[in-house]
C-alpha cells in the first residue's frame, strides 16, 4: 500500500501544490474585546508562503500564505474592536491605534505519515508583534497550532485524479493544514487576551 502511494506521487511529478481553504472557518467568541482599532500588516513573503512537506523524492507545498489574510482578520476581530488590513507600512489611517504584524515561523511544517490510513501532522507556528502608531513595539508572542489525523478512506487510488487536477487525497491533506492554521490563530487570540492584554492596551495613542 505505502509503495503504491509513493509510486503514484512520483507519477504526479516532483512538486505538488496544495490549496489551503479557510472559507467557512468560525473562530471562537471571547468574553471581551480590547477596545482598539488595529491594522494588520502582512508582508508579501507571508502572503505567498508555502509550507513544505515531503514524501520520498516528492515535495508537497501547501499554499497556506493565501489563506492567512482573511482568516487572520476574522480571528483578530474576536479580540479587537475593529480590524482592517494595512497595505503599506507608511500608509496608516488616522483611526488605527495599534499595528499587528504576523509571520510564519520556519518551524511550521507538515509531516506525511505514509500510507493512506496513517496519521499526518501539520504544525503551524505564528510570530506576532504588536506596535503603537509610532512603531514602538508593545508586545510579541509565538502561537502554535498542531493537528494530527488520518485522511480516512479518501484513498490511494484517488491520487490518480491528481494527474488531471487536485486529488481528493491532497485536498484532505490541505484540510489538516487548514485546521492547524485555525488552531494557531485561536492560540494567538488566547495569548493576546491572557499574556499581552496589559502591554497592548498601554496608553491609546
Amino acid at each position: 500500500m505505502q509503495l503504491l502511494l509513493i509510486v503514484i506521487f512520483l507519477l504526479l511529478g516532483c512538486i505538488s501544490t496544495i490549496t489551503v481553504k479557510q472559507d467557512s472557518v468560525k473562530f471562537r467568541e471571547r468574553a471581551e474585546k480590547l477596545p482598539l482599532s488595529v491594522g494588520l500588516f502582512l508582508s508579501d513573503t507571508m502572503k505567498n508562503y508555502l509550507m513544505p512537506g515531503e514524501i520520498a523524492s516528492d515535495t508537497l507545498n501547501f499554499e497556506i500564505g493565501k489563506a492567512i489574510e482573511a482568516s487572520a482578520i476574522e480571528s483578530l476581530k474576536k479580540v479587537f474592536h475593529d480590524v482592517s488590513l494595512i497595505q503599506e507600512k507608511a500608509a496608516i489611517s488616522p483611526n488605527i491605534q495599534r499595528i499587528v504584524i504576523i509571520e510564519f515561523s520556519p518551524s511550521s511544517k507538515f509531516i506525511y505519515g505514509g500510507a493512506t490510513l496513517s496519521e499526518h501532522t501539520a504544525t503551524v507556528e505564528l510570530l506576532c508583534e504588536v506596535y503603537d502608531r509610532k512603531w514602538n513595539i508593545l508586545w510579541k508572542g509565538t502561537a502554535n497550532g498542531s493537528v494530527t489525523r488520518t485522511t480516512g478512506e479518501a484513498g490511494v487510488a484517488s491520487l490518480i485524479i491528481g494527474m488531471l487536477g487536485e486529488s481528493i487525497q491532497l485536498k484532505e491533506l490541505g484540510k489538516i493544514v487548514n485546521e492547524s492554521l485555525t488552531a494557531a490563530l485561536e492560540n494567538l487570540n488566547d495569548q493576546i487576551m491572557i499574556l499581552g492584554k496589559d502591554a497592548i492596551m498601554g496608553n491609546k495613542k
